[in-house]
């Protein structure tokens, strides 16, 4: 059925028929049912917050949005209605709107100790840091047992507070017997609280308790993640980019790609670009992995495959309107894809303007970073040396594969001249994008904006060289990364 027929049909029969439609429809006719269903303000009751759901797994946020005031308003503005608008709020990337919603629930919703940790944290990626521990804080003493609340009170807590570390210490289900909901959570915020000061042997170890739990649970597939990168750079040669960008005539510089290796300082550069006045944070988009679900495989055929099928200029328009449904105007908007590698061709080829940035780290010094971060989306090769080495050295065949590729386009920043030599490395960032040098941009500690990284504290701070050599406390744990990444 043609998308356009769904137009004439009553507004029951599309009520009626949306639930086959979510096990057979493609991504624009579901859309566009559901853009239909709230024109006409159907009487969908409690079903419009599965709809807004649907549309945000598309990356309608726009829709989603309208589609969540609806169940809101169906369910008479009841807290648990308003919650899950909050919640949407916040995927739509409207952190200060959430916040602001959520402080108008009673403060015992959903519970005092979920109240807390949910407002405490959401006052941390708005970078309110004084009210976050004090907040969160309240969360931990409510519910000792939450894993998840102590790790959001360690990463805002102050290194030097005594009782902060006591509270966190006496905590530890190895010594105590306490009972703890996800220990990983835990254990990674005791490590951080145990490395902030100095005790590098036992922050360690709750780093490596932290990992091997989450080791568990995730699976790394390094054989299948080499297949893929040989299937995306089989195809994606100079030639065949320049050849699709050929047939792309409108402007594709809205976008500011920031890709490398999770802890590389891609969050630093976010900052800086942010704080110009005429760019805007869009963090770890998901606008990529929806383009890419429409294509398949990130491979140059399929790319073209779908072209041929939808036109030449189809998948930048797709990626185009979905991130205006996060950032309506004219704004330029920064992407911080992280591991770009895998679908840095077809960005390449469908946002022939778009700049792209590479960052770079010391490798043991990132090597230490991503084994002791509790990923909030998870990173199975972050939890044992030899997989991150595995994964490193993978990602440093990709980078050398693209920068032969795309030349000058592809800029690579090393992680210690950006904090060794701030001013022109930022100069030569702004160049890159097209950007002139406002003052602002290099002091980015003064950028008020939401933070939704592991370095929400960082980059809080002016710029400086506590980065540098964070591994060398940690060197006589880390003999699996420096055999496996030198074997390479």
């Amino acid at each position: 059925m043609a998308i356009t027929t769904h137009d004439g049909m009553t507004t029951e029969a599309l009520a009626r028929g949306l639930p086959d439609l979510l096990q057979r429809g493609g991504r624009a006719e579901i859309v566009h049912v559901c853009a239909l269903l709230i024109a006409r303000d159907a009487p969908m009751g409690r079903q419009w917050k599965a709809i807004s759901e649907v549309l945000a797994y598309e990356g309608e946020h726009r829709l989603a949005l309208k589609a969540m005031e609806k169940f809101t308003a169906a369910a008479d503005e009841a807290p648990a209605a308003q919650l899950q608008q909050i919640f949407a709020l916040q995927r739509a990337g409207q952190i200060e709107q959430a916040a602001a919603r959520f402080q108008s629930l009673p403060p015992d919703f959903p519970s005092e100790a979920d109240h807390a940790y949910i407002l405490g944290t959401l006052y941390s990626l708005l970078g309110e840091i004084d009210a976050a521990r004090e907040t969160l804080e309240r969360a931990i003493t409510l519910a000792p047992q939450s894993g998840a609340a102590w790790l959001a009170y360690a990463m805002v807590a102050d290194p030097g507070n005594e009782s902060a570390f006591e509270k966190i210490s006496r905590a530890d289900p190895r010594n105590s017997g306490h009972q703890v909901q996800q220990p990983a959570s835990y254990f990674s915020g005791l490590g951080k609280v145990l490395a902030d000061r100095g005790a590098h042997d036992a922050a360690y170890e709750a780093f490596a308790a932290s990992a091997q739990l989450c080791a568990g649970q995730q699976i790394y597939d390094h054989q299948r993640q080499c297949e893929l990168a040989e299937e995306v750079l089989s195809g994606f040669s100079p030639e065949a980019m320049e050849e699709i960008a050929d047939g792309v005539t409108i402007a594709t510089s809205r976008p500011i790609f920031v890709t490398g290796n999770p802890r590389s300082g891609t969050t630093l550069v976010e900052q800086i670009l942010t704080a110009h006045d005429s760019v805007y944070a869009g963090a770890e988009l998901d606008v990529m992995r929806i383009v890419g679900r429409e294509i398949g495989t990130p491979s140059e055929s399929n790319v073209r495959h779908y072209l041929r099928a939808n036109g030449p200029e189809s998948l930048s328009r797709l990626y185009l309107h979905l991130l205006d449904q996060r950032f309506e105007g004219s704004g330029r908007i920064v992407d911080k894809r992280l591991v770009a590698s895998r679908t840095l061709g077809v960005i390449a080829s469908i946002l022939p303007d778009a700049p792209l940035i590479w960052m770079r780290r010391n490798p043991l010094d990132c090597a230490w970073s991503c084994f002791r971060t509790h990923f909030a989306n998870p990173m199975p090769w972050s939890n044992r040396f030899d997989t991150i080495a595995q994964h490193f050295a993978l990602e440093d065949r990709m980078l050398q594969a693209w920068s032969e590729r795309l030349g000058s386009r592809l800029l690579i920043v090393q992680y210690g001249d950006l904090v060794d030599q701030p001013d022109s490395t930022i100069a030569t960032i702004l160049n890159h994008c097209g950007l002139d040098p406002q003052p602002q941009v290099f002091t980015p500690e003064t950028n008020r904006r939401a933070v939704t990284t592991s370095s929400v504290m960082q980059v809080r701070k002016p710029i400086n060289r506590s980065g540098i050599g964070v591994s060398e406390p940690y060197l006589n744990y880390m003999s699996d990364f420096v055999e496996a990444y030198s074997a390479v």
